[in-house]
């Protein structure tokens, strides 16, 4: 076997020493599920055919062999180190492990030696939807997972920024539900601005893989998800608008809290409150966004 080799410069040898893919991962959903590979190939700019093969053990090498073809992916390499990629494969057993070649699609179609040896894997925990509202208090953070993850959910699990003070906020309780969703109070009444919640792979995982934040297939990577909190928006619904007025109107002098109106937090809705909304009525809150799978 031939080390791979960086790209830049002048390479020569047999089959133009062509690169082999390194698998970065080879994961199942579930049983009988389709196989997703996903993997790098540092090669010379061009179009490459990528071809898997299931072995029922691993070579002694650790590379190889081709013992079942399984299929093939056709990828555009930009020449871009690290540049990564994905192929579905049919099902592969949990028992066997692939192997992969590379061949340069062209004139000289050079072939390179079989990668090294990957073991499939389920799928590792990942989050498949996120949500911030600033209404009801306290105000949530919400978070559904592909799959089960509650015994290592606990305030701990995530950090919460202010992006506009620089500093952290404390999570003040978390639960978890039967559709996998989680959910993070914060403190009342939030300082307007825009924050940044980090869920922490570290600390997340289904008991035998952590999270996988950001949606590689590999586990270890944090969940990134930013979101903002809009002054005068007393409904949470991301804009500041009549139906805010209404609410503030409607308690006006005698609500205390910011669901009533309070939006200055001093313990009554008063003019102080109204002109606060008026200041920033037709405001809409920034869009919330996460890393999400790929």
């Amino acid at each position: 076997m031939t080390p791979n080799h960086p790209t830049n410069g002048t390479v020569t040898g047999p089959n133009g020493l062509l690169n082999f893919p390194v698998i970065l991962a080879a994961v199942q959903v579930s049983y009988l599920a389709p196989t997703v590979v996903r993997f790098t190939l540092d090669a010379r700019p061009g179009t490459y055919t990528i071809e898997f093969f299931a072995n029922d053990k691993p070579d002694p090498s650790g590379y190889g062999q081709g013992q079942k073809f399984i299929g093939a992916t056709s990828v555009a390499v930009q020449g871009i180190s690290g540049q990564a990629f994905t192929a579905q494969l049919p099902p592969v057993s949990s028992t066997q492990v692939i192997s992969a070649t590379a061949t340069r699609v062209g004139y000289y179609q050079y072939t390179s030696e079989f990668s090294a040896d990957a073991a499939v894997t389920f799928q590792p925990p990942q989050v498949v939807a996120a949500a911030f509202a600033a209404a009801p208090q306290p105000p949530p953070l919400v978070f559904t997972f592909n799959q089960f993850v509650r015994d290592s959910i606990s305030p701990a699990a995530i950090r919460v920024h202010d992006d506009t003070s620089g500093a952290d906020i404390p999570v003040t309780r978390a639960s978890y539900d039967d559709t996998n969703t989680a959910t993070f109070f914060l403190p009342v009444n939030l300082p307007p601005g825009d924050y940044t919640a980090t869920l922490l792979a570290h600390l997340i995982s289904n008991g035998t893989q952590h999270l996988d934040g950001n949606g590689d297939l590999i586990p270890g990577g944090d969940y990134v998800f930013h979101f903002s909190v809009l002054q005068g928006d007393i409904n949470g619904d991301g804009v500041v608008n009549f139906d805010d007025l209404l609410i503030l109107s409607q308690n006006f002098g005698h609500g205390s809290t910011f669901a009533e109106g309070n939006l200055n937090g001093d313990g009554k809705v008063d003019f102080g409150d109204l002109l606060i909304l008026a200041q920033n009525y037709g405001s809409r809150a920034a869009a919330a966004a996460g890393r999400s799978p790929r």
